[in-house]
């Protein structure tokens, strides 16, 4: 069980990478096809109000939580949950690791916490204990996951209504084109956007994608999805 509630962490450079390396390792692990790991995750949706990044991060990044696999559940406590525990715990995970044969766990269960002075494991039995009943607690108090689901695609959509600034862009055209001007132009801009315009028309609209929708959209392209019939 991994439940996350209010709270902000500020690491130095080193620990940051060793935790988005540690992350990257989870996400391979819950995204395998064979035994992937399960996963349940409890996000306060103050947690999803913070910028981090850019508005264009944080719209690829809902849009990720929107679409976990079946293995992992993102559960949403919203602001009208209160406090119920009286104060905020911070992020905090409960890792699982199973049991054998015998119904023995395989190793004993722990807590981990973040902080701004650093990492903290507690494993004396009342400790667990005491964040056990706070996860229960917790969990009471959040939306089903089909209901957060739909709380973090609005969210999103919110955020990726931000104007993006197109005015530097880079623009360029398949090595394909030819020169000609019968062709789309591509440019990527800050914060992961993808915009593309016709070349004809180069101060008309321009579609403007997260990577997420880019990556879709090319895998589409390359799959014949967009062929007129013949």
């Amino acid at each position: 069980m991994l439940a996350f509630s209010i709270g902000r962490i500020s690491p130095t450079i080193r620990p940051r990478n060793r935790r988005a390396q540690l992350r990257a390792k989870r996400q391979a692990r819950t995204n395998r096809k064979t035994r992937p790991v399960q996963a349940e995750f409890v996000l306060n949706e103050a947690t999803l109000r913070y910028v981090v990044g850019s508005p264009a991060v944080m719209a690829a990044q809902f849009q990720h939580l929107a679409n976990t696999p079946t293995n992992v559940s993102v559960r949403i406590q919203p602001f009208s949950a209160g406090f119920p525990l009286g104060i905020a715990p911070g992020p905090f995970v409960i890792p699982d690791v199973g049991v054998d044969a015998e119904d023995r766990e395989v190793a004993p269960t722990v807590v981990y916490i973040e902080s701004y002075a650093g990492d903290m494991y507690l494993e004396r039995t009342k400790d667990v204990d005491r964040y056990r009943q706070a996860d229960n607690v917790i969990q009471q108090t959040t939306l089903d996951v089909a209901s957060s689901k739909s709380l973090l695609r609005q969210i999103g959509k919110g955020v990726s209504s931000v104007t993006v600034d197109l005015s530097g862009a880079n623009w360029f055209k398949s090595s394909r084109s030819g020169g000609g001007k019968e062709c789309v132009e591509v440019a990527f801009v800050d914060g992961g956007m993808i915009g593309m315009r016709d070349s004809k028309n180069p101060t008309g609209p321009t579609l403007v994608f997260t990577p997420g929708e880019w990556d879709a959209f090319t895998a589409g392209v390359q799959a014949g999805e967009f062929e007129r019939p013949a």
